[in-house]
C-alpha cells in the first residue's frame, strides 16, 4: 500500500512539474508588442464648468500588459483639470484631478503631439498628487489611480475624458497618446 502511495505521488509530482515547466516556456518565448496611437492636433477647448470627451480607436487585440497615456494641453490653472481614461469596457481611471495648485500646463512646447507631454505611467518615479510635482508637469508620472487596471483590456475605442471644474480660467487639449504593451 505505501508503495501505490508513493507511485501515485511521485507521478502526480512530475506532473505538476512538467506542466509548470510548460507554463514558464511559453511564458518565456511570449512575444510582447508596443504600439502609441494619438489623437493627432486636436487644439479642442477647455471650457469652464464642462467637460468632453476624445476619443482613439485601438484596432489591435491581444492581452494587455501595460499602459501609458500621453497629454499635451494648455490651461491656465491646472487645479481646475481633470482626466479620467476610459477602456473598450466602461473601465474607468482617474489621471488627475485638481493637481497643480493655480500652475499653468500639462507639458511644455508646442501644444500638439510635438509638444513635450505628460505622461501617465504607473512605473513613474513621483505621483501627479505630490504636492512637490509642480505644473507645468512635462514629464512622467503616476496617476491618481493605477493604470494596471486596464490590464487585459485593448481592442476598441478608448476615451479621454477632459474637464475644468472652476472658472474663470480655461485651456486648449492639444493631443493625447495611448501607448499599450501587449502580449502577442
Amino acid at each position: 500500500m505505501r508503495q501505490r502511495i508513493r507511485s501515485r505521488l511521485t507521478f502526480a509530482s512530475v506532473m505538476s512539474l512538467a506542466v509548470l515547466f510548460v507554463v514558464l516556456v511559453a511564458t518565456a518565448f511570449a512575444t510582447t508588442k508596443t504600439r502609441t496611437y494619438t489623437s493627432g492636433k486636436l487644439s479642442r477647448p477647455i471650457v469652464d464648468n464642462s467637460l468632453f470627451v476624445s476619443r482613439i480607436k485601438v484596432p489591435d487585440r491581444g492581452k494587455v500588459k501595460d499602459v501609458n497615456v500621453s497629454v499635451r494641453l494648455n490651461h491656465t490653472n491646472d487645479g481646475d483639470v481633470f482626466l479620467a481614461l476610459v477602456s473598450p469596457a466602461g473601465k474607468t481611471v482617474n489621471l488627475t484631478s485638481d493637481n497643480g495648485d493655480g500652475g499653468a500646463n500639462f507639458g511644455t512646447g508646442p501644444n500638439n503631439c510635438h509638444g513635450t507631454p505628460t505622461i501617465f505611467d504607473d512605473q513613474a518615479a513621483t505621483s501627479i498628487a505630490d504636492p512637490g510635482a509642480l505644473p507645468p508637469f512635462a514629464g512622467s508620472f503616476i496617476p491618481e489611480e493605477p493604470l494596471s487596471q486596464f490590464r487585459g483590456q485593448a481592442h476598441g475605442i478608448w476615451s479621454l475624458v477632459v474637464g475644468d471644474d472652476n472658472t474663470p480660467d480655461t485651456g486648449t487639449l492639444g493631443c493625447w497618446k495611448l501607448t499599450i504593451k501587449r502580449r502577442t
